[in-house]
């Protein structure tokens, strides 16, 4: 009674159920006949994550981005994302293979908090943040708030290898496991 957020041992439930449809989506392993490719999301916030019967689902692939890794990544000719949960990398149209871990690091805090991790709530006061690393995670314990700093590095490649290993890395920081 009083708190904000879904409390932390539900909520882990649901990001890892969550974290294990990206990565799949995320995999070089989906093939339509002109190779292997991985798929970017680009739109990975509370509103697409459905739950549906105690489970998750990802949902809605409007913004989802074809990734073939031996052409170096995805371009596109509009944002990819909505301004509140997209990664830094999406804004300049060249979404990565951990830009939709970004976008659930994001979802987690507002999930855990009830807040999103910055003051400016405008559009453009959301892409500044992302493009600047201005993100506050002071809502959560400090343990908590380093495991999503990491997962929203400007820096694509020193995040985490996976959405999973994410949730791991947040379940223990945060006690449940």
């Amino acid at each position: 009674v009083g708190e904000r957020g879904i409390p932390v041992e539900q909520l882990l439930t649901y990001m890892e159920e969550a974290a294990k449809g990206i990565d799949f989506l995320n995999a070089d392993s989906h093939d339509l006949g002109d190779g292997l490719f991985a798929v970017q999301h680009c739109d990975i916030k509370p509103d697409n994550m459905l739950l549906v019967g105690g489970s998750v689902m990802v949902c809605d692939f409007g913004l989802a981005h074809l990734m073939f890794r031996s052409e170096g990544g995805a371009r596109s000719t509009s944002i990819p994302g909505s301004p509140a949960y997209i990664a830094p990398e999406c804004i300049d149209q060249c979404p990565s293979s951990t830009s939709d871990q970004y976008s659930l690091a994001i979802s987690y805090y507002e999930l855990r908090t009830g807040e999103l991790p910055f003051t400016d709530h405008t559009p453009l006061g959301a892409l500044d943040a992302h493009r600047s690393g201005g993100l506050n995670f002071d809502h959560v314990p400090a343990a908590e708030a380093e495991v999503l700093k990491k997962a929203t590095s400007l820096k694509p490649e020193e995040r985490y290898s996976s959405c999973v290993e994410l949730v791991r890395s947040l379940q223990v920081a945060s006690g449940v496991k």
